[in-house]
Order: structure tokens, then sequence, then C-alpha cells
């Protein structure tokens, strides 16, 4: 990707209606950034995309928090 330059593609929702409709990254001061859109419509009947945008998921979640933190020696 080039710097500040933005790439989605369509999503396969894989029967998850909730799922974004496009996905992909940004590519902004260096650092890439999850991006998902949505299609939407106005009140008024106009088509709109609305998005998030988020760092990349590192590996870590909060379950693998929890366990790096039973048995040891914590203070509480």
């Amino acid at each position: 990707m080039k710097p500040n330059t933005i790439i989605v593609f369509p999503n396969d929702k894989e029967g998850n209606e909730k799922r974004p409709d496009f996905t992909g990254k940004i590519l902004w001061k260096g650092e890439e950034i999850n991006v998902s859109l949505w299609n939407n419509t106005s009140k008024a009947g106009k088509p709109y995309l609305s998005g998030q945008v988020q760092e990349p998921y590192n590996g870590v979640g909060a379950s693998d928090v929890n366990r790096s933190a039973e048995g040891a020696d914590v203070p509480f």
C-alpha cells in the first residue's frame, strides 16, 4: 500500500448479516489500520456508507491476558 491510502473489498458475510459489507485497510502515517464499512440508507432514502476503524488484531485477546495471569503472584 502507498502512504495515506485506503483499500476495501466486498466482505463475505457467511450468512451473518451483521458483518460489514466491506473490509480493508488504511495506511495512515505509516500504520496499518483495519476498516469495516456497512451499506446504509438515510431517512431521506439516500444510500451511504458508515464504518469503523481499529488497530489490527495482534493475536492477544482478553481470555489470553486472563490465562497469562493465572498462577502469577498478583498483589490483589
